[in-house]
């Protein structure tokens, strides 16, 4: 709300996932509770894992990933396909895409309380490598 105090029409959402992740738990690890979280609603990021990776539906279905041009002509950023995507993010495909496995690891159980509690007595970044966040953030990520 701090930023909208500055700026009304400004929004910046924050997933708690550990909402869904106590939903696996109570579920007695059964991950399709995970899929079933608003997040994945079309009217807020589309489906979690879409066949063929591309978002299909709702506000981001076929939204074009660009390449550097006008603003960003100067940009290095890019992936060896040349679109604006982290060079280690390889994807070729020209849309944004979302999906539930990453370098061969498939998210089959999300961060619990008590993975956060460590991550949170980290004390630098580079210590807390994939973490409580990192299996989430690797393997549900919208790669634009």
């Amino acid at each position: 709300q701090a930023v909208q105090a500055i700026d009304p029409s400004t929004s910046v959402p924050y997933w708690d996932y550990t909402i869904e992740a106590g939903y696996v738990t109570s579920g007695g690890g059964d991950m399709s509770a995970w899929f079933a979280s608003e997040v994945f609603d079309d009217d807020w990021f589309g489906e979690a894992s879409p066949e063929g990776y591309v978002v299909k539906r709702g506000r981001w279905a076929h939204t074009p990933v660009s390449r550097p041009s006008g603003e960003f002509a100067a940009s290095s950023v890019t992936n060896a396909y040349g679109y604006l995507r982290a060079p280690w993010n390889q994807n070729k495909i020209p849309f944004v895409t979302r999906h539930n496995t990453s370098y061969g690891y498939t998210l089959d159980s999300p961060p619990s309380c008590a993975d956060h509690v460590e991550q949170m007595k980290l004390t630098t970044v580079r210590a807390a490598g994939v973490g409580a966040w990192g299996r989430v953030w690797v393997n549900v990520p919208s790669t634009a």
